[in-house]
């Protein structure tokens, strides 16, 4: 296993994971006890399961690396100071559509469904927002 953690850190050092592949091909050709020399296990099976196991292993490890090194597209700060109006009625909470995003909003003052609204700030993923008294065509 430590060959196989290491390859998929490092994926330049082939000769790891081929290392693990055939460690665990051993390991699980002589899982179960005999009397010779000669595996209890077929060892074609052993063979392509344990290929299929490892494959699996080090593609998903190898993507979720990637995903954690990925940073977010999205900026929530971008919306302060951007128009939206209400989905629904907002005071502690409620839902208000910025540009083409739905999200979590709070505000002061009760602000029923259907006004425009300008984004004063967030809390974590939630907008703050005040009523827009500009009037709209």
């Amino acid at each position: 296993i430590v060959p196989l953690v290491i390859s998929i850190r490092k994926p330049k050092l082939g000769w790891l994971l081929i290392l693990s592949l055939v460690g665990i091909v051993f390991g699980s050709a002589y899982l179960f006890p005999t009397l010779g020399l000669l595996p209890s296990v077929n060892l074609i099976l052993v063979i392509v399961a344990s290929v299929l196991v490892i494959g699996f292993i080090w593609f998903a490890s190898r993507k979720v690396i990637q995903a954690a090194k990925v940073k977010p597209f999205h900026n929530p700060d971008k919306v302060i100071g951007m128009n939206g109006y209400t989905k629904t009625a907002v005071h502690d909470s409620g839902s208000v559509q910025v540009g083409s995003e739905l999200f979590s909003a709070r505000s002061e003052k009760e602000i029923p469904a259907g006004k425009w609204v300008v984004v004063t700030g967030r809390q974590g993923f939630t907008l703050l927002i005040e009523e827009d008294k500009k009037p709209r065509r």
